[in-house]
């Protein structure tokens, strides 16, 4: 339980990340895919952070689906799923949002996954710790 919780913490923290880096391209440095201009480095930069980052989203919330279906309960398993399932949504809408004419609908998939992605992995962290004993939370 104690690996599934600092799993569980680090997700957080990435899609925290995740969402700073995603205001930071949407404000900062936006790009407009039906001009003739090319984006800015700063654009590049953010873009490829945010992909980046969003790898490293799939492959812990694999992490975790594996970690939590080795925990007592169908509960844990259905936590890891849905993780998992939410994290594979927002990253597809990611994907769609740069390689579509349908950006927009693309971008709120994307927002829609990262927030139950987000909400999950709350609940799941809050459900772990309380099962951790006193001294190692």
């Amino acid at each position: 339980m104690e690996q599934l919780a600092r799993s569980l913490k680090s997700i957080q923290v990435g899609l925290v990340l995740q969402f700073l880096l995603g205001l930071a391209l949407g404000t900062l440095a936006p790009y407009d895919a039906t001009s003739n201009e090319l984006p800015s480095p700063q654009h590049n930069v953010l873009l490829i952070a945010h992909i980046v980052v969003a790898f490293g989203l799939l492959i812990n919330a694999v992490l975790i689906m594996v970690r939590a279906t080795k925990q007592p309960g169908r509960r844990w398993t259905v936590i890891g799923w849905a993780g998992l399932g939410s994290v594979i949504v927002a990253l597809a809408g990611g994907v769609l949002t740069i390689t579509t004419v349908w950006s927009e609908f693309f971008t709120f998939v994307m927002g829609l996954g990262f927030i139950v992605a987000l909400v999950i992995y709350a609940y799941a962290l809050t459900s772990a710790r309380s099962a951790l004993p006193r001294s190692t939370k």
